[in-house]
């Protein structure tokens, strides 16, 4: 995976803030689990490289994620 796709992911959870009720108010499983593949696969390939602050956006993303999934029952994996 690209390091780039950081910042794609970094904004798309970005705009759910920015579009009201972020995470809680969004409902696709597919979209979720997609963003959760690529944060595992970016901080396996790319986090020693990464700046600290993308690193820690990432992480925190992926636990958001993973939490998100988790509250409904759904599991994720690669």
């Amino acid at each position: 995976m690209p390091a780039n796709h950081a910042t794609a992911i970094i904004r798309w959870r970005d705009q759910l803030d920015e579009l009201g009720g972020g995470l809680e108010a969004f409902d696709q499983s597919a979209t979720v689990s997609t963003m959760l593949f690529g944060c595992h696969s970016w901080l396996k390939h790319h986090a020693q490289s990464s700046s600290e602050d993308e690193r820690t956006r990432m992480e925190r993303t992926k636990a958001e994620l993973e939490q998100w999934m988790s509250v409904r029952g759904l599991v994720y994996s690669q």
